[in-house]
């Protein structure tokens, strides 16, 4: 009996042992952190990117946290990263793009296109990369998207956060 009762309130406590103060970092910037574990629930305050918070539970898609001013909400669970990027030095002129950093790999960087520096520019010469793929990286540098026609395409969608 008392073996079946140290298990259940182990299996208890796991939560609290794998999520408890364990530090985490916010992918993006403008992260929502929510009243409830829910996208519909009222908007607390906006996060910004790389700000530490401390991951207190998870509930569904969700992580409880506890931001620096002590404010408490939920973030989409994807929305968390468990350590900051670390630039590579000495990896060349495109070692950002090539790089599997979350800004490259993850479309919750809200479509971000980065522009091509002179560098780049030159790089791609250098390597025979053809002037049309260029030109349209620099043509989509053009494209703007608010945050708020891509949250509500996101709704409607019901994906990212939204996903239920």
């Amino acid at each position: 009996m008392q073996k079946k009762n140290f298990l259940l309130i182990l299996i208890l406590l796991m939560p609290i042992v794998v999520f408890g103060n364990q530090k985490k970092y916010i992918k993006t910037n403008n992260t929502k952190l929510y009243e409830t574990a829910s996208a519909a629930a009222r908007v607390v305050k906006k996060l910004n990117k790389d700000e530490e918070v401390i991951v207190l539970k998870k509930v569904n898609r969700f992580f409880e946290v506890e931001t620096n001013d002590k404010k408490r909400g939920f973030v989409f669970e994807f929305s968390l990263v468990d350590n900051l990027p670390q630039q590579q030095k000495g990896a060349g002129v495109l070692a950002n793009l090539t790089t599997d950093n979350y800004a490259s790999r993850d479309s919750a960087t809200r479509a971000n296109v980065r522009g091509l520096t002179e560098m780049s520019k030159q790089y791609a010469v250098n390597n025979k990369i053809s002037k049309s793929v260029v030109d349209t990286v620099i043509e989509m540098e053009n494209y703007y998207i608010p945050l708020e026609i891509i949250d509500e395409f996101m709704k409607i969608g019901r994906i990212g956060e939204y996903a239920e």
